[in-house]
Protein backbone atom coordinates (compact mmCIF):
# COMPACT_ATOMS: atom_id res chain seq x y z
CA UNK A 1 0.00 0.00 0.00
CA UNK A 2 1.29 3.43 -0.92
CA UNK A 3 -0.01 6.77 0.36
CA UNK A 4 1.06 9.91 -1.50
CA UNK A 5 0.57 13.10 0.49
CA UNK A 6 0.07 16.53 -1.01
CA UNK A 7 3.02 18.03 0.91
CA UNK A 8 5.42 15.62 -0.84
CA UNK A 9 4.41 16.54 -4.40
CA UNK A 10 6.29 18.77 -6.82
CA UNK A 11 4.75 20.75 -9.66
CA UNK A 12 6.50 21.67 -12.91
CA UNK A 13 5.64 23.78 -15.95
CA UNK A 14 4.63 22.53 -19.38
CA UNK A 15 3.79 24.66 -22.43
CA UNK A 16 0.08 24.87 -21.57
CA UNK A 17 0.14 25.09 -17.77
CA UNK A 18 1.44 23.01 -14.87
CA UNK A 19 1.88 19.29 -14.19
CA UNK A 20 2.21 17.40 -10.90
CA UNK A 21 3.54 13.84 -10.80
CA UNK A 22 1.59 11.88 -8.19
CA UNK A 23 3.33 8.54 -8.66
CA UNK A 24 5.72 6.83 -11.05
CA UNK A 25 6.42 3.09 -11.19
CA UNK A 26 8.92 1.71 -10.58
CA UNK A 27 9.92 4.42 -8.16
CA UNK A 28 13.49 4.43 -9.51
CA UNK A 29 12.17 5.42 -12.96
CA UNK A 30 12.43 8.87 -14.49
CA UNK A 31 9.72 10.65 -16.45
CA UNK A 32 12.41 12.48 -18.42
CA UNK A 33 14.06 9.19 -19.40
CA UNK A 34 10.67 7.58 -20.21
CA UNK A 35 11.72 4.34 -18.46
CA UNK A 36 8.60 3.93 -16.32
CA UNK A 37 5.84 1.31 -16.56
CA UNK A 38 3.17 3.79 -15.49
CA UNK A 39 2.91 7.37 -14.29
CA UNK A 40 -0.04 9.06 -12.56
CA UNK A 41 -0.28 12.85 -12.66
CA UNK A 42 -2.56 15.86 -12.61
CA UNK A 43 -2.22 18.88 -14.86
CA UNK A 44 -3.72 22.30 -15.39
CA UNK A 45 -4.47 23.54 -18.89
CA UNK A 46 -4.31 27.31 -18.59
CA UNK A 47 -4.36 28.55 -22.20
CA UNK A 48 -7.20 28.37 -24.72
CA UNK A 49 -5.20 26.29 -27.20
CA UNK A 50 -2.21 24.07 -26.46
CA UNK A 51 -0.28 21.20 -28.02
CA UNK A 52 0.36 18.19 -25.82
CA UNK A 53 3.93 17.04 -25.27
CA UNK A 54 4.99 14.36 -27.76
CA UNK A 55 5.46 11.03 -25.92
CA UNK A 56 6.32 8.26 -28.41
CA UNK A 57 5.82 4.75 -27.08
CA UNK A 58 3.46 5.85 -24.32
CA UNK A 59 -0.27 5.11 -24.16
CA UNK A 60 -2.33 7.77 -22.41
CA UNK A 61 -5.66 8.07 -20.63
CA UNK A 62 -6.84 11.55 -19.67
CA UNK A 63 -9.85 12.43 -17.52
CA UNK A 64 -11.22 15.91 -16.89
CA UNK A 65 -11.64 16.87 -13.23
CA UNK A 66 -12.74 20.48 -13.81
CA UNK A 67 -13.61 22.47 -16.91
CA UNK A 68 -14.18 21.38 -20.49
CA UNK A 69 -11.76 20.65 -23.34
CA UNK A 70 -11.76 19.44 -26.91
CA UNK A 71 -8.94 17.16 -28.04
CA UNK A 72 -8.08 16.79 -31.70
CA UNK A 73 -5.67 13.98 -32.52
CA UNK A 74 -4.46 14.75 -36.03
CA UNK A 75 -5.32 11.93 -38.44
CA UNK A 76 -7.01 9.94 -35.64
CA UNK A 77 -10.07 11.13 -33.75
CA UNK A 78 -11.45 14.08 -31.77
CA UNK A 79 -13.10 14.11 -28.35
CA UNK A 80 -15.06 16.64 -26.29
CA UNK A 81 -14.50 16.10 -22.58
CA UNK A 82 -16.45 17.41 -19.60
CA UNK A 83 -16.14 16.43 -15.94
CA UNK A 84 -15.13 12.75 -15.51
CA UNK A 85 -15.07 12.13 -19.28
CA UNK A 86 -12.03 10.19 -20.50
CA UNK A 87 -10.09 9.80 -23.73
CA UNK A 88 -7.46 7.18 -24.64
CA UNK A 89 -4.76 7.97 -27.17
CA UNK A 90 -1.17 7.36 -28.17
CA UNK A 91 1.50 9.74 -26.94
CA UNK A 92 3.08 9.94 -30.38
CA UNK A 93 -0.08 11.40 -31.94
CA UNK A 94 -0.09 15.16 -32.44
CA UNK A 95 -2.76 16.30 -30.00
CA UNK A 96 -4.18 19.81 -30.01
CA UNK A 97 -6.25 20.85 -26.99
CA UNK A 98 -8.84 23.64 -26.96
CA UNK A 99 -10.22 24.92 -23.66
CA UNK A 100 -9.08 25.21 -20.06
CA UNK A 101 -9.31 22.45 -17.47
CA UNK A 102 -7.76 20.49 -14.63
CA UNK A 103 -7.16 16.91 -15.73
CA UNK A 104 -5.98 13.59 -14.37
CA UNK A 105 -3.53 11.51 -16.40
CA UNK A 106 -2.38 7.92 -16.62
CA UNK A 107 0.59 7.09 -18.85
CA UNK A 108 1.67 3.49 -19.55
CA UNK A 109 4.51 1.95 -21.53
CA UNK A 110 4.93 -1.41 -23.21
CA UNK A 111 2.14 -3.90 -22.51
CA UNK A 112 1.11 -2.23 -19.24
CA UNK A 113 -2.47 -0.96 -19.43
CA UNK A 114 -4.77 1.10 -17.25
CA UNK A 115 -8.10 2.87 -16.91
CA UNK A 116 -9.58 5.85 -15.09
CA UNK A 117 -13.07 6.76 -14.01
CA UNK A 118 -14.64 9.32 -11.72
CA UNK A 119 -16.88 8.79 -8.69
CA UNK A 120 -18.93 11.17 -6.54
CA UNK A 121 -19.71 10.25 -2.93
CA UNK A 122 -22.00 12.23 -0.66
CA UNK A 123 -20.95 12.78 2.94
CA UNK A 124 -21.62 9.64 4.95
CA UNK A 125 -21.73 7.37 1.91
CA UNK A 126 -20.23 3.91 2.27
CA UNK A 127 -18.69 2.15 -0.75
CA UNK A 128 -17.56 -1.48 -0.47
CA UNK A 129 -14.98 -2.38 -3.10
CA UNK A 130 -14.03 -5.97 -3.96
CA UNK A 131 -10.39 -6.86 -4.56
CA UNK A 132 -9.14 -6.81 -8.16
CA UNK A 133 -7.35 -9.50 -10.15
CA UNK A 134 -3.76 -10.57 -9.70
CA UNK A 135 -1.15 -8.12 -11.00
CA UNK A 136 -3.53 -5.16 -10.70
CA UNK A 137 -2.69 -1.88 -9.05
CA UNK A 138 -5.67 0.18 -8.02
CA UNK A 139 -6.22 3.35 -6.08
CA UNK A 140 -8.08 6.53 -5.34
CA UNK A 141 -7.15 10.17 -5.84
CA UNK A 142 -9.25 12.57 -3.79
CA UNK A 143 -9.89 15.62 -5.94
CA UNK A 144 -12.42 17.05 -3.49
CA UNK A 145 -13.51 16.03 -0.02
CA UNK A 146 -12.01 13.46 2.35
CA UNK A 147 -12.15 9.66 2.66
CA UNK A 148 -11.63 7.05 5.32
CA UNK A 149 -10.47 3.81 3.65
CA UNK A 150 -10.82 0.72 5.84
CA UNK A 151 -8.82 -2.47 5.27
CA UNK A 152 -8.84 -5.60 7.42
CA UNK A 153 -6.18 -4.08 9.69
CA UNK A 154 -6.41 -0.29 9.58
CA UNK A 155 -8.25 2.87 8.60
CA UNK A 156 -6.41 5.32 6.32
CA UNK A 157 -7.53 8.92 5.96
CA UNK A 158 -7.10 10.31 2.45
CA UNK A 159 -7.41 14.08 2.18
CA UNK A 160 -8.00 16.37 -0.77
CA UNK A 161 -5.12 16.24 -3.25
CA UNK A 162 -3.83 12.89 -1.95
CA UNK A 163 -3.52 9.46 -3.58
CA UNK A 164 -3.82 5.98 -2.07
CA UNK A 165 -2.59 2.98 -4.11
CA UNK A 166 -2.91 -0.74 -3.43
CA UNK A 167 -0.56 -3.26 -5.03
CA UNK A 168 -1.36 -6.89 -5.66
CA UNK A 169 0.96 -8.09 -2.89
CA UNK A 170 -1.10 -6.08 -0.38
CA UNK A 171 -4.56 -6.54 -1.80
CA UNK A 172 -7.48 -7.02 0.53
CA UNK A 173 -10.57 -9.16 -0.04
CA UNK A 174 -12.61 -6.01 0.39
CA UNK A 175 -12.06 -2.33 1.08
CA UNK A 176 -14.60 0.05 2.56
CA UNK A 177 -14.59 3.72 1.57
CA UNK A 178 -16.47 6.20 3.74
CA UNK A 179 -16.93 9.79 2.57
CA UNK A 180 -16.21 12.15 5.46
CA UNK A 181 -17.32 15.08 3.26
CA UNK A 182 -18.92 15.40 -0.15
CA UNK A 183 -16.15 13.90 -2.28
CA UNK A 184 -15.01 13.52 -5.88
CA UNK A 185 -12.56 10.73 -6.69
CA UNK A 186 -10.48 9.55 -9.60
CA UNK A 187 -10.30 5.75 -9.55
CA UNK A 188 -7.17 4.22 -11.10
CA UNK A 189 -6.69 0.64 -12.30
CA UNK A 190 -3.41 -0.59 -13.80
CA UNK A 191 -2.48 -4.07 -15.06
CA UNK A 192 1.31 -4.43 -15.03
CA UNK A 193 2.49 -6.71 -17.83
CA UNK A 194 6.20 -6.32 -17.06
CA UNK A 195 7.26 -7.05 -13.51
CA UNK A 196 9.18 -4.51 -11.45
CA UNK A 197 10.02 -4.47 -7.72
CA UNK A 198 7.14 -3.57 -5.45
CA UNK A 199 7.45 -0.20 -3.67
CA UNK A 200 8.14 -0.06 0.01
CA UNK A 201 5.28 0.75 2.34
CA UNK A 202 5.85 4.38 3.37
CA UNK A 203 2.65 5.08 5.29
Amino acid sequence: MKAIHKKDLQTSKWSGGTSTTLYIYPETASYQERNFLFRISTASIEVEESVFTSLPGISRVIMVLEGEIQLHHEGQHSASLCKFDTDCFSGDWKTICSGKAIDFNLMCTGATQGNLHGVRLNIGSIWNVNSLKEDDVFGYYVYKGRLNVSTSTQIIQVNRGELLLFFNEDREDRLTLEAMADSELAVITVVIKTKAPSPLNTN
